[in-house]
């Protein structure tokens, strides 16, 4: 395997976690998250009280960050875990 693999799972793992934060702050910015939290939770079976709060585009870009951030980490030890191991 090539030594750039961890670092390619990363990336990848990491912009699709970047990418679905990035369309969860979209449907908070549309005031569309709580129909989705609401249909998320009916098909789960879950019955509990919750709510979403206003969107707020300081928070959104921290929420997008970080998990671009905890993807690619997560991704590059899954990575480097598989070229040890394979």
């Amino acid at each position: 395997m090539k030594k750039t693999f961890p670092h390619r799972v990363g990336v990848t793992v990491g912009a699709f976690s970047g990418l679905v934060h990035l369309l969860w702050s979209v449907l908070m910015a549309l005031e569309l998250a709580p129909k989705v939290m609401a249909w998320k939770m009916a098909i789960h079976g879950v019955s509990t009280d919750w709510s979403v709060t206003e969107f707020m585009v300081d928070d959104a870009l921290i929420l997008i960050v970080v998990g671009l951030i905890c993807g690619y980490v997560a991704g590059y030890v899954i990575g480097a875990i598989w070229e040890k191991t394979a």
